[in-house]
């Protein structure tokens, strides 16, 4: 068997077209680690070293695809969720009440173009297999919940940095955090918001753990777009730096210079609200910081 490089399917040694997404199928040379070898080919055409064209079987090859076929990033992949694009206010809205804070004021408009998003908190399982991190599932042996399936948290926001830097290598896709905007944006459910105070519902216990302990993900409703735990479970970084709001309105708005990071959606009930909002340093770790990632 042999996998596609697009859609990361196993099909029949025989199959040069991927029968789930029409990909032709090209190998990776065992010499150099060139990837666009035809299947039929004889010859590497960067190294010039002897393929066969047969098989993806090779020692060399496997280590070399090892992480792309990580069934944990196949599912990460799957569960991108496609946002449309569109304009919103973003901030102490009116359904934030007495609750919203100094700092989500003023509420501002907001346009953004379309992107996808993580379904689910980034797991300690894809956090492994990305980084190769083997010791990581070992020290989880005397943890009741030791499948790899909760959030990974006990982070800084310059090692999710280092995590998608490793993944986007892998994958040859663009991963990043989030813009504030954008997970705020996805919080409310975009284009689908019925302006809810929490990600999905106004009865925060509807949509977010809020009990001060990670969770696995999933497991309460999701919001409008289907994404869960974007109020309550844990909070989440985001690409941006802090800095105050203003009146302003903005385009595609990513606050590129400062001292502080973002942090969103954290596990209370005033902190799951959509536009709760607090700043962190960026080498700090947190046990109740996690991410997800946008396209």
């Amino acid at each position: 068997m042999k996998t596609c490089a697009n859609c990361h399917h196993t099909m029949d040694d025989s199959y040069v077209f991927c029968p789930y997404c029409g990909h032709k199928w090209e190998a990776v040379c065992p010499q150099c680690g060139y990837r666009n070898i035809p299947a039929d080919a004889n010859f590497c055409p960067k190294c010039g070293s002897k393929w066969n064209g047969q098989t993806t079987g090779n020692e060399n090859q496997q280590n070399i695809l090892k992480k792309d076929l990580s069934e944990s990033i196949t599912r990460l992949i799957e569960n991108m969720v496609k946002v449309e694009g569109g304009t919103f206010i973003m901030g102490a809205t009116p359904e934030q009440g007495n609750d919203a804070k100094q700092n989500e004021k003023p509420a501002h408009q907001v346009t953004l173009s379309s992107f996808s998003i993580s379904r689910y908190l980034i797991t300690v399982e894809q956090w492994c297999d990305v980084m190769d991190d083997d010791d990581l599932f070992e020290s989880l042996e005397h943890i009741a919940n030791d499948d790899g399936l909760m959030p990974m948290t006990g982070l800084s926001w310059d090692m999710c940095q280092d995590f998608i830097n490793q993944l986007n290598q892998l994958t040859g896709l663009k991963f990043r955090l989030p813009t504030e905007a954008e997970w705020e944006y996805a919080a409310r459910g975009g284009r689908m918001s019925h302006g809810f105070k929490y990600a999905g519902s106004d009865d925060c216990e509807t949509v977010a753990f809020i009990n001060g302990s990670v969770q696995y993900p999933g497991q309460k409703r999701p919001n409008e777009l289907g994404l869960f735990d974007m109020s309550g479970n844990v909070a989440e970084f985001c690409d941006d730096y802090y800095k105050d709001y203003d009146s302003s309105s903005y385009v595609n708005p990513r606050v590129s210079h400062g001292y502080l990071r973002v942090i969103r959606g954290a596990a209370s009930i005033d902190h799951s609200r959509v536009s709760w909002r607090e700043s962190v340093h960026q080498d700090w770790c947190f046990e109740d910081v996690g991410f997800r990632l946008v396209l």
